[in-house]
């Protein structure tokens, strides 16, 4: 990846028309997700954003072997999840509150 926002992202929110929907009222199951080995930059601090629905959380999320930078060689860490149950190879270290890309 070359100056990529983020890796990895899951939004259960939806938007029609440019009007802004709801994030926690999706019933979809998404679970058993396995996404690794991604190599390069980013523009965002986080390798990842998980925006799950409150309704159906995500389950048994495995994050694995990512190596990303910033532009300027500082390494990428974080993780901002809401509603994720199961994490694997990685810990949320922030709630989305806003930030997951909609």
């Amino acid at each position: 990846m070359h100056n990529v926002e983020q890796a990895w992202a899951i939004t259960q929110c939806t938007s029609y028309n440019g009007v802004p929907g709801g994030c926690d009222t999706s019933k979809f199951k998404i679970s058993d997700m396995h996404w690794g080995n991604a190599r390069g930059t980013v523009t965002r601090d986080n390798v990842a954003t998980l925006d799950c629905s409150k309704e159906a959380p995500c389950a048994d999320i495995e994050l694995f072997n990512n190596e990303l930078t910033l532009g300027d060689g500082r390494e990428v860490k974080g993780y901002l999840c809401d509603n994720v149950d199961g994490e694997i190879g990685f810990e949320c270290t922030a709630p989305c509150d806003g930030r997951c890309p909609k």
